[in-house]
Parts: structure tokens; sequence; C-alpha cells
């Protein structure tokens, strides 16, 4: 599975809980505008190949780390928020056991007056 095939399942699992608002890198700003929220954004933070005597089995092969950062309105509350992120949960885990959940980080971001949390998520391909 490359790195597209696996951005395209991220999108397809998260996509649809944020209004179709689920990017690789940033977040879309429309004209210097702060985005429309709910919104998710996706990084590959790592790659790790699979060496074999055969090489390396390159992108196909390689496991990765991917930040996954979900961001909704402070206003709505936490409870919403809350219930936001259990339900990008469910969808990640609905990938199957080769996405599995390795850590989280809460913010409130003052600039944007959003709630956030950056989910770290390990693709294990190699196994």
């Amino acid at each position: 599975m490359s790195q597209l095939s696996v951005s395209q399942q991220i999108v397809q699992a998260v996509g649809p809980l944020v209004g179709g608002r689920c990017y690789a890198r940033t977040f879309l700003q429309p004209d210097g505008a702060l985005p429309p929220w709910p919104a998710a954004r996706f990084v590959f933070a790592s790659l790790t190949t699979a060496p074999s005597i055969c090489g390396d089995g390159g992108d196909d092969a390689a496991d990765y780390r991917v930040q996954i950062d979900l961001a909704d309105a402070y206003g709505k509350g936490e409870a919403a928020f809350l219930a936001l992120r259990a339900q990008l949960l469910a969808a990640m885990q609905a990938l199957g056991a080769t996405f599995v959940l390795d850590g989280q980080r809460d913010e409130f971001d003052a600039e944007t007056k959003t709630l956030r949390c950056s989910l770290d998520y390990l693709v294990y391909q190699s196994n």
C-alpha cells in the first residue's frame, strides 16, 4: 500500500465526519479566512522501510507514522468535540488492524478558537 493509498483511506474514513474537509498537510484557508470547522488534516510524520534480502520494499512495504489533527469550534463545547473524536476513532478502527492508535495530544488554539486533538497512528504494512 503506497503513501497515496494510505492517504486515500484516511480521507475516505475521516472526510464524511468533517463535511469533506479532510486535508493532507494543512487546513485549507479560503481567501485568507479561517477554515470552516470541523476539519481534519493529516501528515506523514515518518516512514520506516522494511528491508529484506531483495531490497527495502519501497513505499508499498513501508510502515508509516501518521498524525491526524482534528479541530472544531470551541463554541460547540467539549462534549460535542469528544463525540466527534470518538467518531473519528471508530472510523479509523474500521480501516482494520493495519492502523494502530499510538498516542494523543489535546490543545486549545486561541488564534482560531478551536478545540484540537492530534492523534498519532502507526500504519503497519510490513507485518
